[in-house]
């Protein structure tokens, strides 16, 4: 909301300079807009703006924060991240879930079709297969610890 406002002041205060640019630029049409400059209260000087912020933070208050006013504010606050940051956690996230996914899609696999279409498992008797599956289990062993500390955050649990 105050972004929106002091947007509406900027406008207000570039339509102001154009308006006195104007008066100098061209005389013959100088004070045509001079009522507008003298009032200074173009547009209630963004009180519609305030108005309409208190009617969304009422409905935000209402809906989210049991109708707490002052959560709500808090909440609506921009934080670290908004506008024009990008936040490329949650590809990261993605592109290591789908390259977890593909491996163990390929393991499988390997072992399954391997042992359907040969008699015996292509991947498991080769002598790389236990240092697959360490890497297994130290990718799931980090996947469950972080599942874990997910769920202690979440639930306020000070347990690290």
């Amino acid at each position: 909301a105050k972004f929106l406002q002091n947007y509406s002041m900027l406008n207000i205060t570039g339509f102001v300079k154009i308006a006195k640019k104007f008066d100098q630029v061209v005389p013959m049409q100088a004070g045509k807009y001079k009522s507008a400059l003298e009032a200074r209260n173009m547009m209630n000087d963004a009180q519609d703006v305030e108005i309409l912020s208190a009617k969304y933070e009422t409905y935000y208050a209402n809906w989210f924060c049991e109708g707490d006013k002052r959560a709500a504010k808090v909440q609506m606050l921009s934080k670290r991240g908004d506008g024009l940051e990008l936040d490329w956690s949650q590809l990261q996230l993605g592109y290591r879930m789908g390259m977890c996914a593909v491996l163990a899609i390929w393991v499988c696999w390997d072992c399954i079709w391997g042992l359907v279409g040969n008699g015996y498992s292509t991947i498991g008797s080769r002598a790389a297969f236990p240092i697959f599956r360490a890497c297994g289990g130290l990718l799931l062993l980090q996947w469950f610890w972080g599942c874990s500390v997910f769920i202690w955050t979440r639930y306020r649990v000070n347990y690290i």
